[in-house]
């Protein structure tokens, strides 16, 4: 095999990804894990093979670009378009050569829709000149439950005084888990999800149901017009801070249906509540979204220095990007809020091993 560009990369030559990943990202790396690539990146079409582009040969890789292939929604809900999440774009820092746009010029060559999140500050300089755009900051909203524990996760120096919030007892029927009949009817739902993943059985399966390390809850509210769905788990940061944290990484609701949604977040937040967590979080861009979470009593903490990775924790300010790029001729949301981007989009939501 001679130094090429590759749109998979062969299970066979997992040593070869597995020294890149060591030398690139250190060997406590969480994807050095099989398992974990696996899932992220596998496939039933290929299982030979994971969806990893990447530049070299037998003898190395010298740029790596995963891409997740992922149904969409780009500006209608009844043309969905096969699009993907990229996530892993690293190049060996011995050989930055420019083999890392090429991926990415190749990403748009496969897709009509290429999507990521958290581009770094050395990143978005390529990939503006390669037409994609930047929409920052994505919102941070929080849910305090225990304000003494909660301030522990603050930067040192900052200012901030946290006030409890108690969660509102659900007003309406609230399931758990994902029903066997979930086949909502997405023409209900609001405009700003007609940008981002379909979010079909099929999807959510994958996404949360089946990971293989992250213990995932669903609360699901039904109505006449679909149902509410958040979905949220634990994690115990380590390090600084000893403790545990709520994550809402999805959350949506019909148009009609702010009630439902106000329902299954604080049914999803009394059980966080109950399991001991001292706050719980939720990254989301969408306006009406939104909307509900602060209505059922969550508060912006957008540029709040209080901790978003947990292990190990970091105390500071964080602020999170979604980039995207389309084919010419296909439509673009105007921003932030006319899209739907949650943490459980991209790779925002990974184990790691501190």
């Amino acid at each position: 095999m001679t130094a090429a560009l590759h749109d998979r990369f062969p299970l066979s030559l997992w040593p070869l990804l597995d020294d890149f990943l060591c030398r690139c990202y250190g060997r406590r790396y969480a994807l050095r894990d099989q398992a974990l690539m696996r899932w992220q990146f596998g496939g039933a079409e290929d299982p030979a093979s994971l969806s990893i582009m990447w530049y070299g040969d037998e003898g190395g890789i010298v740029s790596m670009l995963g891409c997740r292939p992922t149904a969409l929604f780009w500006g209608a809900f009844d043309q969905p378009v096969a699009g993907g999440w990229l996530s892993n774009w690293m190049s060996d820092p011995g050989q930055r050569s420019g083999a890392g746009a090429v991926l990415m010029r190749r990403a748009q060559e496969r897709f009509p829709v290429v999507l990521a999140q958290g581009a770094s500050a050395a990143n978005k300089p390529i990939a503006e000149r390669l037409g994609f755009r930047i929409f920052e900051p994505i919102d941070r909203l929080l849910a305090v439950f225990d304000p003494m524990r909660a301030a522990r996760f603050l930067a040192p120096d900052a200012a901030v005084k946290l006030e409890p919030m108690l969660p509102a007892v659900p007003a309406g029927a609230v399931e758990r888990g994902l029903p066997a009949d979930y086949a909502p009817d997405w023409s209900r739902y609001p405009a700003c999800m007609a940008f981002g993943a379909v979010r079909s059985a099929a999807h959510l399966r994958w996404r949360y149901l089946g990971h293989p390390v992250f213990r995932y809850e669903i609360d699901l509210a039904p109505g006449p017009s679909g149902p509410a769905v958040c979905i949220w788990r634990l994690e115990r940061a380590v390090g600084e801070v000893h403790d545990t944290v709520g994550r809402i990484v999805d959350f949506f609701h019909p148009a009609d249906g702010a009630a439902q949604g106000r329902a299954a977040l604080s049914s999803a937040l009394g059980r966080m509540q109950d399991a001991g967590a001292a706050f719980a979080d939720l990254l989301c861009s969408a306006g009406p979204f939104l909307a509900t979470a602060r209505a059922a009593g969550m508060v912006d903490a957008t540029t709040m220095p209080l901790a978003f990775r947990l292990s190990p924790t970091e105390r500071r300010l964080r602020l999170q990007n979604v980039e995207f790029w389309a084919a010419p001729g296909l439509p673009r949301p105007a921003g932030l809020a006319d899209c739907l981007v949650s943490k459980g989009d991209g790779d925002q939501d990974r184990p790691n091993h501190p």
